[in-house]
């Protein structure tokens, strides 16, 4: 009889979720999920489910900007003012689109 080696698979190392400092890093995060699926949306000129998105988008940062540290409140701010921006520039497309269709 011939001896046999158990046969193992390498071992993979595992992978850590990623560290989030605080729950308030995460509105952040969904805040930028919303963005980018807001922007989708407008894409295929479904723009007040953009516009939506972007008011989500909205909201959580500036709950991040009113209960965050300073680290926090200045990335939220910098997200509030891009966001705006862009809300802003869908909402004019909203209803330029609104107006070429009546």
């Amino acid at each position: 009889m011939i001896p046999v080696k158990p046969v193992t698979a390498p071992a993979r190392p595992v992978q850590a979720p990623p560290v989030v400092d605080s729950p308030l890093m995460l509105f952040l995060e969904q805040a930028e999920v919303c963005r980018e699926q807001a922007r989708d949306a407008a894409r295929l000129k479904r723009f007040r489910s953009a516009l939506g998105l972007f008011a989500t988008a909205l909201a959580l940062c500036r709950h991040v900007e009113s209960k965050g540290d300073e680290t926090q409140i200045a990335l939220a701010q910098e997200r509030l003012r891009s966001l705006s921006v862009e809300s802003t520039t869908y909402g004019e497309l909203a209803r330029t689109a609104r107006r070429g269709s009546r």
